[in-house]
C-alpha cells in the first residue's frame, strides 16, 4: 500500500462533477494498493497503523512553526482518494504502465475497509472527513500549505 500525504490549507473534491465535500487546514490523502497487498493477511492490523498515523501525524506547524500538531490538534480534516496511478511504472517508455496495482476488484473491498475505518475514527474525534468514490473520475482541488508531501509504503 501507498499513501501520498499532502498538507494543505483548505481542499475539496467533486466525484463526476458533484461536489462532495470540502475541509479547512488538513490533509489530502491518496492511497493506492499493489500486488502485494492482496495476499496481506495482516489488514485489520495494518490499517489500524495508517489510521492512528494519519491523524497522530505532526506535520502541521506550533506556535514556534515547528511541526509539532496533528490533524486532531488542529481540528482538521481529511480528504481521502484512491488513486492507482501512485503504482505507475514509467521506466520504459512514455505510457505509464500499471501492472504493480491490484486489480481493481480486489483492490475496492480494501479501500473500502480503510476508508470506513478512517472515516469512523475521525467522526468519533469530531473531525472532518470526506472521501472519493473508487474508481470514479475525480477532481480534487488542493491548496498545499508548505508545500509538505509524504510518500509512505505500508
Amino acid at each position: 500500500m501507498r499513501l501520498v500525504i499532502q498538507r494543505v490549507s483548505r481542499g475539496s473534491i467533486r466525484v463526476d462533477g458533484e461536489n462532495v465535500g470540502r475541509i479547512n487546514k488538513g490533509l489530502v490523502v491518496y492511497v493506492g494498493f499493489s500486488e502485494e497487498d492482496g495476499d496481506r493477511s495482516d489488514v485489520n492490523v495494518v490499517f489500524k497503523k495508517v489510521v492512528d498515523k494519519l491523524i497522530g501525524l505532526r506535520i502541521f506547524p506550533d506556535e514556534n512553526g515547528k511541526m509539532n500538531l496533528s490533524v486532531r490538534d488542529i481540528n482538521g480534516g481529511i480528504i481521502f482518494v484512491s488513486n492507482f496511478t501512485l503504482y505507475a511504472n514509467i521506466a520504459k517508455g512514455k505510457r505509464p504502465s500499471f501492472t504493480s496495482a491490484l486489480n481493481p476488484s480486489l483492490a475496492e473491498p480494501l479501500y473500502k475497509k480503510l476508508e470506513s475505518m478512517l472515516e469512523s475514527t475521525m467522526e468519533k474525534e469530531g473531525l472532518t472527513f470526506v472521501h472519493g468514490t473508487f474508481g470514479a473520475f475525480m477532481e480534487i482541488d488542493a491548496i498545499s500549505w508548505g508545500p509538505v508531501n509524504i510518500v509512505w509504503d505500508v
